[in-house]
């Protein structure tokens, strides 16, 4: 993070109302940079703001009254987090019930840093699949934040703690596709994202607000999460997380505007710090796809293929399909049907046997287009036609398998609307048409 002009610290004392600015400078201000910390006290005693303040109370000057106190608090909350991992192991081991019983008999426990160590327990218990056990350990935090005394460690860390707890048990929800459970924490953490001092756990909120209206189907609004996220990270000076907002975006955009995603992808690589492997993987993901969304597949490929290595090192299985899929469609742009044929109909298989039923039907619809670019229309309607039973197994919704119905009309009858009926499948698979008014009114949309 870059240090602080001072033509940065001079507006800031001079209680300037840009938040932005004032975000940014606390932000610093209250990380472990001891000569921007020097720097603004000689500002502030330059000002002679050590001495005096105005009467009028505002953001700025709120913070310098307190100052001294949140110097105090950060080292505070830091001491503790570096002993919370011992206090978690004592209670890993017991049940949720006995670890609440242990939470009101030890003063040890109620702690805010050990509260923020149980969420990243939780986090670690996500990418490991085990949802019921990263619940049980989001809801243990907010019982540690029950505790906490205010006069302590103020409204406002609170505020940021408490918005951490709900928006990561809205993504926990939202992994494991309890969409209704999803939405009611990102609710709750709407109205909480406000109360807090610290802009990146807003900038965590918006993370997961595009991401659930990314698997709702509602890009447009995603896409919209996710650069608010990149801004707001912009504003405070943190590179690393806008970055991967930025992918996150790139990501987003891939799915009805490539063009522009394939320039947030690019200035996402160029801010991301290359020793985090897995954000730059999926950033490397992501500028292929947008190429090969705008048929510019011989850049791809030798853009993959520059980027093997690192590639092989940090995909996991389901990653690894994605990117078998990505190779099918560059065969297919360069006319080798058969193999593009061959590795279109594994990937379907390995996604099927994954569960991910959503990119089996995509794969197999880009399959149906590849008999069309040939001119197989009878090919591809008995294809569409061999694959229903299938469907209709997976308990599909009736609007989806009535959508799949009407690709078969239109094969049949030589129309093209297989771009319609794909982006139907990528917008309405996980929730019903009708039910979507609901996040309009939850996450904020007035419109």
């Amino acid at each position: 993070m870059a240090h602080l002009a001072d033509l940065d610290l001079r507006t800031f004392f001079s209680l300037s109302p840009d938040r932005a600015l004032h975000a940014r400078v606390v932000r610093h201000l209250l990380s472990d940079c001891d000569e921007c910390r020097r720097r603004a006290a000689e500002v502030a005693h330059e000002l002679g703001l050590d001495t005096f303040l105005e009467t009028e109370i505002t953001e700025a000057e709120t913070f310098l009254q307190a100052f001294p106190e949140i110097f105090r608090l950060s080292g505070l909350i830091e001491e503790e987090v570096r002993r919370a991992k011992v206090s978690f192991a004592r209670l890993a081991p017991l049940s949720p019930g006995e670890r609440l019983s242990a939470l009101r008999k030890h003063g040890r426990y109620k702690k805010y840093g050990f509260a923020l160590q149980v969420l990243d327990e939780a986090d670690a218990l996500v990418l490991k699949r085990s949802f019921k056990r990263a619940k049980e350990l989001i809801h243990f935090s907010m019982a540690v934040a029950d505790l906490l005394r205010i006069k302590v460690y103020g409204e406002g860390p609170i505020g940021d703690l408490r918005l951490r707890q709900h928006t990561t048990l809205a993504n926990v929800r939202r992994v494991e596709e309890d969409f209704t459970g999803a939405l009611e924490s990102l609710g709750k953490a709407e109205d909480l994202r406000h109360l807090g001092i610290d802009p990146l756990e807003e900038a965590r909120f918006l993370r997961v607000e595009a991401a659930f209206l990314y698997d709702l189907g509602e890009f447009e609004r995603a896409a919209e999460a996710s650069e608010e996220r990149a801004e707001l990270c912009r504003l405070v000076g943190d590179a690393h997380t806008q970055a991967k907002a930025l992918i996150q975006e790139s990501m987003i955009l891939a799915q009805y505007d490539p063009e522009t995603g394939l320039r947030k992808a690019d200035e996402g690589l160029s801010l991301l710090n290359p020793v985090y492997s897995y954000p730059l993987v999926c950033g490397i993901f992501n500028r292929a796809f947008c190429l090969v969304q705008l048929h510019r597949a011989e850049e791809a490929a030798s853009y993959l293929i520059s980027h093997k290595e690192i590639i092989r090192k940090v995909i996991d299985p389901r990653r690894e399909i994605h990117f078998l899929w990505l190779d099918a469609k560059i065969m297919r742009e360069r006319k080798r049907y058969r193999d593009a044929e061959e590795l279109l109909s594994y990937v379907a298989l390995r996604f099927s046997e994954t569960g991910m039923n959503q990119e089996m039907l995509l794969v197999h619809i880009d399959r149906i287009e590849l008999r069309l670019d040939t001119g197989h229309w009878k090919s591809a309607l008995n294809l569409a036609r061999h694959l229903t039973p299938d469907l209709t197994k997976l308990g599909l919704r009736y609007d989806l398998l009535s959508m799949w119905a009407t690709l078969q009309d239109a094969l049949s009858s030589r129309q093209a609307v297989l771009d319609e009926v794909r982006d139907f499948f990528r917008r309405h698979w996980k929730i019903r048409k009708g039910s979507l008014s609901k996040t309009h009114l939850l996450l904020g949309d007035t419109n």
